[in-house]
């Protein structure tokens, strides 16, 4: 008797039997939606794991760079030029690509957007505060307080919030945000003595297309920025970009980026809390080292560069220190797992499940091969090509 009173639907709208006469209980298909039956049919044909998205390089598009946006009129030095028929790339497309190369290629090459997953909201107390959660209370709180915030007001304000365990628990676990972010407010505090606070708009002229954006953060000739991450080398390509464009558009300005994050803990975590920072200065020829850039973003509007930032900066710095090519490769093989974030989509879209390390590296194209004959892989070329003038603008300090 159940079984001729209950009939059991299919969870997906593309399973076969919504359009299979009689199978859920009606005398013809249960559904005529035709995208789903097109669906329906395609999971007939036969499954191929997906592989690099892009095998052959795209056309350029239409004006050399995928660029937009008007030129900034503000406190900037100006370029004696009319911007009204020249391409403008936006600065902050720019550290984009760099910061995350595949993604920027599915957004701003493809136009294309990825749904997720959003995570469940969990009603029950926490006991416990994860990664994420204490990121995210930290990043409040160092914001807070360097905007002039009382640390005690911003912990307050912190804890009623209500996102951290009760009592005790909750307690314990924001005192030692405060403790991570004592240092990193000490070091920023004593950068930023130079003056307050501004964004400062640039206007660089890089052959036939100006770079334009505003750089926040500006304390006289200095850009600071910190972060409650520990830094990392996406926020040193982030100061590297605005300062080659301010040092571009007012060359005469004694222009150099202090970046400020979290330091790096011994093995066994016993460390007492510490601040790293990144003081960049500009190259001799700011202006080629922007161009190389802008150049760079043509690039990679024909295939995703396969640059992650932590990858690409392990690799350039190994051979800065004298590795060979193959020794480089070796190091950047040891990290590969959580450097490269496997998971992450846009990976997965460009380069597939479960890419290698040589699957991603590829193979140098004649330019890069013209530029860096020694170089065996296309990421070893393009980590140098980014890397190399940064490294050597660079000194670290460690509080």
């Amino acid at each position: 008797m159940r079984d001729q009173v209950v009939t059991h639907h299919p969870l997906q709208t593309v399973d076969e039997r919504a359009f299979t006469p009689g199978a859920l209980g009606a005398p013809g298909p249960f559904s005529f939606d035709v995208a789903a039956f097109r669906g329906a049919r395609a999971g007939r044909d036969e499954r191929v794991a997906p592989g690099v998205l892009v095998t052959e390089p795209l056309p350029i598009p239409d004006g050399g760079a995928s660029v937009g946006g008007a030129a900034p009129a503000g406190n900037g030095g100006a370029v004696g030029t009319s911007t009204a028929e020249r391409p403008v790339l936006d600065l902050d497309e720019l550290v984009e690509l760099l910061e995350h190369p595949a993604k920027w290629f599915v957004r701003r090459r493809l136009g294309v957007q990825l749904l997720r997953d959003e995570d469940e909201v969990d009603e029950r107390l926490p006991l416990s505060v994860g990664p994420l959660d204490s990121w995210a209370a930290g990043d409040r709180i160092l914001t807070a307080v360097l905007a002039g915030a009382e640390p005690r007001q911003a912990f307050q304000a912190e804890w009623r919030r209500g996102q951290m365990p009760p009592r005790q628990l909750g307690n314990a676990a924001l005192l030692e945000v405060m403790e991570r972010i004592r240092p990193i407010h000490a070091m920023a505090t004593e950068a930023a003595r130079m003056g307050s606070a501004t964004g400062r708009d640039v206007l660089a002229e890089v052959g036939s297309v100006l770079v334009a954006g505003t750089v926040p953060g500006v304390h006289s000739d200095r850009v600071v920025r910190a972060e409650y991450s520990k830094l990392g080398a996406k926020h040193r390509l982030r100061a590297w970009v605005q300062l080659l464009a301010l040092a571009t558009t007012e060359p005469d300005r004694a222009w150099h980026t202090v970046t400020i994050g979290r330091g790096e803990s011994n093995r066994y975590g016993e460390d007492s809390p510490t601040a790293a920072a990144s003081r960049l200065r500009p190259p001799e020829d700011p202006a080629a080292a922007l161009a190389d850039l802008v150049a760079l973003h043509i690039e990679a509007s024909r295939m995703p560069l396969p640059i992650p930032p932590k990858i690409a900066e392990r690799y350039a710095t190994a051979r800065s220190k004298g590795a060979g090519p193959d020794s480089a490769l070796a190091q950047v093989r040891r990290g590969w797992r959580y450097d490269y974030q496997a998971d992450d989509p846009f990976h997965l879209l460009c380069f597939g499940d479960g890419a290698s390390l040589e699957s991603v590296a590829g193979t140098p194209s004649e330019q890069d091969r013209e530029r860096y004959p020694e170089e065996t892989t296309r990421l070893g070329a393009l980590a140098r090509r980014v890397w190399d003038p940064l490294l050597a603008s660079e000194e670290r300090i460690t509080s």
